[in-house]
């Protein structure tokens, strides 16, 4: 057996609180809280404005001659785009 006297050991006690304190967020805390914010915005503003003009653009579709919407065929024929006796077999774009 040892000759050391056993002692517990009795861990430190943090300092008291002045009254009246609070832990606040550092500055550099509410920085990084800006900065994750404005990345979540950009990203989020990025995706709703390529969805915009995914939906709004021209559709991608490729008509066949006979699925072509009549508004295309008198843009056509009213641009003399056709000659005579030619028939659309396919659109491949309304842009």
């Amino acid at each position: 057996m040892s000759s050391y006297p056993y002692t517990s050991y009795q861990s430190p006690t943090p300092p008291p609180q002045p009254p009246g304190t609070k832990r606040r967020i550092p500055w550099w805390g509410w920085m990084l809280i800006a900065g994750v914010g404005f990345i979540f915005l950009s990203c989020a503003g990025i995706i709703a404005l390529v969805t915009y003009v995914g939906h709004k653009g021209p559709d991608t579709k490729a008509y066949a001659g006979n699925e072509l919407p009549a508004k295309f065929v008198t843009v056509v024929q009213s641009l003399n785009l056709l000659e005579a006796g030619e028939q659309i077999r396919f659109f491949y774009s309304d842009a």
